[in-house]
């Protein structure tokens, strides 16, 4: 399984939230791919995205893929420029677990959970207000455990 561009995985759960009548701002879509991300390494012991995530203020965030959405400020994101790539059939079953596990949280609830002390978010903020890289390591512990907690 090859990994694919974060905006491959956004219009994955994009198309889900669709086929509810469901809306995904920024906030919230930017978090769940955050979320498939880390269980794919957990799970599969293999990153989902080529990118890499970084801890910004709220919350760990894909930058290359805020920057495809931002303009969508707090509205619905309609669709993401992902250029070429799609996601494989276990890539789209990944996807729609994470969604389904998550998809009753806002935005917000899920900024909150990203935010919890011991969070990869946690363990590599910097309160001056630098953008880090969250190392795939540190990610991928962090659910292996979320995952033996179960």
């Amino acid at each position: 399984m090859s990994q694919v561009t974060s905006a491959v995985v956004a219009n994955e759960l994009l198309g889900l939230a669709r086929d509810e009548n469901r809306g995904l701002t920024p906030l919230k879509l930017v978090k769940l791919v955050y979320l498939c991300e880390g269980w794919s390494l957990a799970l599969r012991d293999k990153s989902i995205i080529r990118e890499e995530v970084e801890a910004w203020q709220y919350g760990p965030v894909v930058p290359e893929l805020y920057a495809k959405i931002r303009k969508f400020k707090a509205a619905p994101v309609s669709h993401v420029e992902s250029g070429d790539g799609a996601a494989s059939d276990d890539q789209k079953e990944l996807i729609t677990s994470v969604y389904n596990a998550y998809k009753h949280l806002t935005g917000m609830q899920l900024s909150d959970l990203t935010h919890q002390p011991g969070t990869p978010w946690s363990q590599v903020w910097d309160n001056n207000n630098r953008k880090q890289v969250i190392p795939t390591s540190i990610i991928q512990d962090h659910f292996k455990e979320l995952a033996a907690a179960g």
